[in-house]
């Protein structure tokens, strides 16, 4: 493996109750595509235990997992656990920010197993790094639009 694994910490200020946050998601996860919205990350397929995702890293790479083990603790975490190219953990908590907003604290510790970037890790960590961060960038970018489209009245 690398010489450690990733700890990413993301967060996205999203224009909704922390309440109606929960339920778009636990909607979305119900669907044959929870993330219709994203563009670098799509879902390839699911069977009864798993998502099946590939992330397009914007730098010419991309990188298949599956996440499984799927923990809803409504309406504060989630969390689930990453098996392929990326193996480990994640945690996203819900936290009810100002009026009709909410933070998702996005927590994700994990480590690489593709062969070409555990052995370029000492000197391409920070492109990764940087490259999570367009993903997660974009993904906030269009998940708030994604939000205000699917919002009730609109």
């Amino acid at each position: 493996m690398s010489a450690a694994p990733y700890r990413f910490r993301t967060r996205w200020d999203l224009p909704v109750e922390r309440g109606r946050l929960w339920e778009v998601v636990q909607d979305a996860l119900a669907a044959d595509d929870p993330l219709p919205w994203w563009g670098r990350v799509r879902v390839e397929g699911r069977d009864d235990s798993a998502l099946h995702l590939v992330a397009e890293s914007g730098l010419g790479y991309r990188l298949r997992f599956s996440i499984d083990q799927l923990e809803l603790n409504r309406p504060d975490t989630m969390t689930f656990r990453a098996a392929g190219d990326l193996v480990g953990r994640a945690v996203l908590r819900f936290v009810p920010f100002g009026r009709h907003r909410t933070l998702l604290l996005i927590e994700w510790d994990v480590d690489v197993t593709r062969p070409w970037m555990r052995r370029t890790d000492p000197v391409l960590r920070p492109v990764f790094g940087a490259a999570h961060a367009m993903v997660m960038s974009q993904g906030e970018r269009r998940f708030r639009r994604w939000l205000g489209d699917s919002s009730p009245g609109r």
